[in-house]
């Protein structure tokens, strides 16, 4: 992820590692690729996973923290994932994921608002560095 400074870990147990921590990154958007009638409700998957690999018997949510990004664009003429001022971040520990959230597989826009604030794009690191160093 070019905000924290690092890249993508393909096939790994988490997106992203940084600092020592893993992290999970989430999309999600209102407008989808197909003809749609109505706007999408933006969801993303929390679900606990069995670590690739290995021979385990339970699911957890590995990384300790998660970005959940929405682009949020209604208008598809003007839509550009590309434009970060047409993004908003959602960052939460795995701990308050698991408070909040306990062992629900996705959680849609309206309840994540209530446990954290949105960010903008220049502001992961900041965010993400205040998760990791607490």
């Amino acid at each position: 992820m070019i905000a924290l400074g690092t890249g993508r870990v393909e096939w790994d147990i988490a997106d992203v590692k940084y600092r020592g921590s893993l992290i999970e990154v989430k999309s999600s958007a209102f407008v989808q690729e197909w003809e749609q009638s109505k706007l999408s409700v933006p969801i993303f998957d929390i679900a606990k996973k069995y670590e690739f690999g290995e021979f385990a018997s339970s699911r957890n949510r590995h990384a300790q923290i998660y970005i959940f990004a929405l682009l949020f664009e209604e208008d598809r003429s003007i839509m550009d994932p590309l434009n970060m001022d047409q993004w908003e971040f959602y960052i939460l520990s795995t701990s308050k994921i698991n408070e909040h959230f306990g062992d629900q597989k996705s959680v849609s826009l309206k309840p994540l608002k209530k446990v954290c604030n949105s960010v903008d794009y220049k502001d992961i690191k900041s965010v993400v560095d205040e998760i990791i160093d607490n």
